[in-house]
């Protein structure tokens, strides 16, 4: 009975930990999706040939 709890409780922490590293990863893509953003919106500053190349920096910078 002891070991069959045991097992429910690790089964629970893993599962809560696999909910925890899904959080993490989904934080992360936020927050580079919110510095792209950011990137691209600095490029607004420019025209022409220098925005594209601020675009094209951008883009290659946050693997878009």
């Amino acid at each position: 009975e002891q070991a069959k709890a045991r097992l429910v409780a690790a089964q629970a922490d893993a599962k809560a930990d696999q909910k925890t590293i899904e959080a993490r990863n989904e934080a992360r893509e936020d927050k580079l999706s919110a510095a792209y953003r950011v990137a691209l919106e600095k490029c607004d500053a420019f025209a022409g040939a220098a925005k594209d190349q601020c675009v094209s920096a951008a883009k290659a910078e946050f693997g878009k």
